[in-house]
């Protein structure tokens, strides 16, 4: 079935869809940042400190390129400018990663990360309307298996075979090279559309008719970003002693839990049955994980992290599909990019305070405290779903 999706699919859709799991396999070195913070001496609180700063200045950034852009843009060339950050991010940490230079390079990147705001629109325009679960299904599963092979040979490379501050060196080399070739791909594959209007923090262009599902979304990332990566990996790391390979397992399980929940979501609707079904079951895997703190077994905290990992993400991909579905087909053509600017600017507000406050909880009161807090805000985007979808007419 995914095959014959595929095949319905335009080659500009297939090529944006080619670039993500190019693109997905880079994100390795994302995912794996905090671990070799922690090698190279930087405490949580220091994280916290680092991902904190970086949304505030990417909320600056909102507003400036917001204003800059407010004329029009191409999201060709706004997804090209956003990828050359990600090659300096990556030549930072694989050549020279000092605190001032790791700083900067965050900087850089949060700076111009509403540029981002153009994959949202290049999905709303290249993706076929009467397929988007198809179309979103696809655009989950093909990264998530990308992701899951280089997660896996980053996490064995990096204990098997260079266990030290070299091998992640050569992983983040690896990276910026991956990263310059994707840059590539945009250059050659992906075609230019029309140029769209985008905002920085004009909420007032967010219709009353997307609202709740705008703030759904919110909600649900705002959950997320309380008990962030960062948090996760400081327990499996350096408090449950598990080693990369093993931690890199608990995160393929993730990513291969995004390929099947690609498929399920492909044979269902986005309703709000489906969506609140997909919510509480994710915020019944962030309580489950939460339980960990109760073993001191590491073969038991991997199977639970493992658990909590393939729950979550299966869940979040259902959620992910189903939502972007819902929002697209309500936000109207024409206001794509103002929206999705607009959006993009209100999760920086959202994220800006919460890795501060994370890393407090975490290394003051418990280290898996966070958990529960995501476990009640998740859920608490049920009602909000419940007044968005009863509106089923199109804003366009």
């Amino acid at each position: 079935m995914v095959l014959n999706n595929w095949k319905k699919l335009p080659r500009s859709a297939k090529n944006l869809i080619i670039y993500y799991s190019i693109s997905s396999m880079y994100l390795v070195g994302d995912i794996f940042e905090p671990i070799y913070l922690f090698i190279l001496g930087w405490s949580l609180i220091y994280l916290g400190v680092l991902y904190t700063y970086s949304y505030v200045i990417g909320i600056l950034g909102s507003i400036i390129i917001g204003r800059l852009f407010d004329k029009g843009f191409q999201p060709k060339w706004a997804m090209l400018i956003f990828e050359l950050s990600s090659i300096f991010f990556y030549s930072v940490y694989a050549f020279y990663p000092r605190i001032e230079l790791v700083f900067l390079a965050h900087g850089i990147t949060m700076f111009l990360s509403s540029l981002s705001v153009s994959y949202q629109t290049m999905e709303k325009e290249l993706y076929p309307e009467e397929i988007y679960e198809s179309a979103f299904a696809i655009h989950m599963a093909l990264p998530n298996a990308t992701q899951l092979v280089s997660i896996i040979s980053a996490g064995f490379f990096l204990t098997y075979i260079m266990p030290n501050i070299l091998g992640f060196r050569i992983l983040y080399i690896a990276c910026t090279i991956l990263s310059i070739i994707s840059s590539l791909f945009i250059l050659l594959g992906i075609p230019k559309i029309k140029k769209s209007k985008t905002s920085g923090l004009k909420f007032s262009k967010i219709s009353k008719r997307i609202l709740p599902l705008v703030a759904a979304e919110l909600i649900i990332l705002f959950g997320y970003s309380i008990s962030p990566q960062f948090i996760y990996l400081n327990y499996v790391y350096n408090i449950a002693g598990m080693n990369l390979f093993l931690i890199s397992i608990t995160i393929a399980f993730a990513n291969l839990a995004g390929i099947i929940g690609s498929l399920i979501a492909e044979r269902g609707k986005s309703s709000l049955k489906n969506i609140t079904i997909a919510i509480i079951s994710i915020s019944a895997s962030y309580s489950l994980m939460y339980t960990a703190k109760f073993v001191r077994n590491m073969i038991q905290i991997f199977i639970l992290s493992s658990i909590f990992a393939f729950a979550s993400y299966i869940s979040d991909t259902i959620w992910f599909i189903y939502h972007r579905t819902a929002l697209y087909e309500r936000v109207p053509r024409e206001l794509k990019g103002t929206i999705f600017g607009v959006m993009s600017s209100l999760r920086m507000l959202v994220f800006m305070v919460t890795p501060i406050i994370s890393a407090l909880i975490a290394s003051r009161i418990d280290p898996l405290a966070t958990f529960i807090l995501s476990s009640i805000i998740i859920i608490a985007s049920i009602p909000l779903y419940a007044i968005g979808l009863r509106e089923k007419s199109k804003i366009s």
